[in-house]
């Protein structure tokens, strides 16, 4: 999991411990809440990430015993993004998982194309929650590529299909890269 995802991670569990405290309602959300927001709107707005925005927002309004303040916080947020929807920028894996790129990180790795060396590579990564890719691996025809191919895919971000599904873990996924000089 990147580190950034880690970090909503983190939030949501102190979200959800400081949630369960929460009698009444409060003028302002908790600090938790508030830094978990932020990142949120940052995904949604620098990332283009609304399927995932809105489904983590989701997932917060799920929490037992949410103060009203951070419901009223985070219901904001899903209905932005709803309302966001078709501008978001997901786009279908193979797979016809929804993933968006956050990073151009796909390069040509330089001691490759000094060779002149094309190559393929088949990525195994799998997805126990919305999110990064874990376990990757790469296996490639040219050990100089895997790095490369397996960053790829760790720059990938997935999310459920609609803001209201459940994301669905999943094991041993592929995904093809092929590497070819210009």
């Amino acid at each position: 999991m990147g580190p950034k995802l880690l970090a909503i991670s983190g939030l949501l569990c102190v979200l959800a411990a400081q949630s369960a405290f929460a009698d009444e309602c409060r003028e302002r959300p908790n600090k938790p809440a508030k830094e978990i927001h932020k990142k949120l709107k940052v995904w949604m707005k620098k990332k283009d990430a609304v399927q995932y925005t809105g489904y983590m927002s989701r997932k917060v309004l799920e929490i037992p015993n949410l103060g009203c303040a951070e419901r009223k916080l985070f219901q904001a947020l899903l209905d932005d993004a709803r309302d966001k929807l078709p501008e978001s920028k997901m786009t279908e894996l193979r797979s016809g998982l929804p993933v968006l790129h956050t990073d151009p990180s796909l390069y040509f790795p330089i001691s490759m194309s000094e060779q002149g060396k094309n190559g393929d590579c088949v990525i195994t990564f799998d997805l126990p929650r919305a999110g990064s890719a874990t376990n990757i691996k790469a296996n490639c025809d040219h050990e100089g590529f895997v790095e490369s191919a397996e960053q790829a895919v760790a720059s990938m971000v997935f999310s459920p299909l609609a803001i209201d599904d459940e994301f669905i873990p999943q094991e041993g996924l592929t995904y093809p890269l092929t590497y070819i000089l210009d």
